[in-house]
């Protein structure tokens, strides 16, 4: 007989009702947790889809306004810096879950995002210098802890790419066809020439020292226009590096401009005594009436149409060094002469400027000789101008002074003068006059 309770249920029905009162009451309790879960996974995804949507807009502004055609993006570990042609230096980056955009180091843009996100990343289509302005975009990439979904932000960017316009072009002349040449460190000048068809040449940039690295290079601001000529005058070295940029951020190369500077002195001079082929010193070179039974020299010797010969000399070519070597005469009779000739050769137009040769430096202008007698009492001075010398090879001056008729011993200095008043160290030649 099954026991009945006071209102007269099985107590196996009790039991068996309480269990379906619980799982209904389970099952209730289940189905309001998912939907309050669901709504915070919407309200959230919300948040992430309109933060997203301000993330696009207020970039792509910043972004699309800060200058003038980008140039390069370069982006690593979650920061890409943006290079624009007019001087704008741009970086968007991710910091503490924040979206940064910043001109210059001052910023600019700045958007907190979710908290739920994790894993967020920045990086870009460009990888250097952009070729297609409909493809310039930044991505960001960030996954929910709470859904386990990934979100992408892309952020379009619509602008111009690179430089704008036309490149303008400088060019130069030798300074010292329009100011002469100084030996003044420091006043060295030089004219540049702009040429720019758009008319929006900006800033000339010039190293006052041809070894200057390009960050030390000065400013010149201008407004220039096709044809305008912008003047340097604080050179310090014979030449001097140049380039331009216009507004829109076209770069011209690199030009070497020669100023009319020249520190350098010229080589010391060397002399020569003419020989004849079979190696006897030429006599004709005095004439017919010549008076010189001999010559013995240490000087350098030179067979006309062969090479110059200083291998028994203590004389160089190339020195900068005072220097020099005897000529002994033994004359007929007390006519005495003898004569000298002085190469230019080397010297006019390959003179040696700071680490390396030039062309155009300003070269030998004038040829002076001193001569003193055995005593060392001062005779005469004689100077050949570039245009008084006969022979484009050899300098010889024609005047009397050059062919002093010493006593038995003279003294001869030569040096030489260049454009820029640089002087050369001497080069002495002790003539001896040995009688019979």
């Amino acid at each position: 007989m099954k026991k009945l309770n006071k209102k007269g249920y099985l107590t196996i029905e009790i039991i068996l009702g309480s269990v379906i009162a619980f799982a209904i009451a389970f099952f209730l309790i289940e189905i309001t947790a998912k939907m309050i879960s669901n709504n915070d996974d919407t309200f959230r995804d919300t948040i992430i889809t309109t933060d997203n949507a301000l993330i696009i807009s207020g970039v792509k502004e910043v972004v699309e306004n800060a200058g003038t055609g980008i140039i390069e993006i370069k982006c690593e570990n979650n920061s890409c810096n943006i290079t624009f042609s007019d001087g704008v230096n741009g970086k968007l980056y991710i910091k503490e879950n924040k979206v940064i955009y910043e001109e210059d180091n001052v910023e600019q843009y700045i958007k907190q995002l979710d908290s739920s996100l994790t894993n967020i990343t920045l990086d870009s289509s460009i990888k250097g210098k952009p070729d297609n302005k409909n493809n310039i975009y930044f991505k960001i990439t960030g996954k929910n802890i709470f859904l386990d979904k990934e979100y992408n932000t892309i952020i379009p960017i619509n602008t111009t790419i690179g430089p704008i316009g036309k490149t303008p072009s400088i060019s130069c002349t030798n300074g010292h066809e329009e100011y002469g040449w100084t030996n003044e460190k420091g006043k060295g000048s030089v004219n540049i020439n702009i040429s720019d068809v758009d008319g929006d040449f900006e800033t000339l940039y010039y190293s006052k020292n041809y070894y200057d690295d390009i960050s030390d290079y000065i400013e010149v601001k201008s407004n220039s226009i096709e044809g305008t000529i912008i003047k340097i005058n604080n050179a310090e070295t014979h030449a001097i590096k140049v380039y331009g940029k216009d507004k829109a951020g076209n770069v011209t190369n690199i030009k070497k401009c020669y100023t009319n500077l020249d520190t350098l002195k010229p080589v010391t001079p060397y002399t020569l005594i003419s020989k004849n082929s079979d190696e006897t010193f030429d006599l004709s070179v005095y004439g017919d009436d010549n008076n010189i039974e001999s010559i013995s020299t240490d000087c350098c010797t030179n067979v006309v149409g062969t090479t110059i010969n200083c291998a028994a000399s203590s004389l160089s070519h190339e020195t900068f060094e005072s220097q020099s070597c005897t000529v002994t005469v033994k004359p007929i009779n007390n006519n005495k002469t003898i004569e000298f000739f002085t190469p230019f050769d080397s010297y006019d137009e390959n003179n040696i400027d700071g680490d390396y040769n030039i062309t155009g430096s300003s070269g030998i202008y004038k040829y002076t000789v001193k001569i003193y007698d055995e005593n060392g009492t001062f005779l005469c001075q004689e100077a050949c101008h570039h245009s008084d010398i006969y022979n484009s090879d050899y300098a010889k001056c024609e005047n009397s002074c050059y062919d002093y008729h010493g006593t038995n011993h003279s003294i001869n200095e030569f040096y030489f003068e260049d454009w820029a008043g640089n002087i050369s160290e001497k080069l002495t030649v002790n003539v001896i006059f040995d009688y019979k």
